[in-house]
């Protein structure tokens, strides 16, 4: 049976934890673009969507091992928070 080393554990879910903020950050770009030509409705639920995308990125980003990727996805949830105030 192939054992992985507690180290290569480590690095697999980093890696997964960071296709999964990136997905979710395009999701969130997507979902702003919709929202901008979307009915009163749609919109809200568009604009939702990129706010739970914020929470979640806020709320996984303190474990990215990294401060370079770490800061980068807290900048990108900041533009995005700034895009939906303005």
């Amino acid at each position: 049976m192939y054992e992985r080393d507690f180290a290569d554990l480590q690095l697999e879910s980093q890696e997964s934890l960071l296709s999964f903020l990136r997905i979710d950050l395009d999701f969130a770009g997507t979902f702003l673009d919709l929202a901008a030509a979307a009915s009163d409705e749609h919109h809200r639920q568009l604009v939702q969507k990129v706010r739970s995308v914020i929470r979640t990125v806020r709320r996984f980003a303190p474990r990215i091992v990294n401060p370079v990727e770490r800061r980068d996805f807290q900048e990108e949830a900041d533009r995005l928070e700034k895009l939906l105030a303005a």
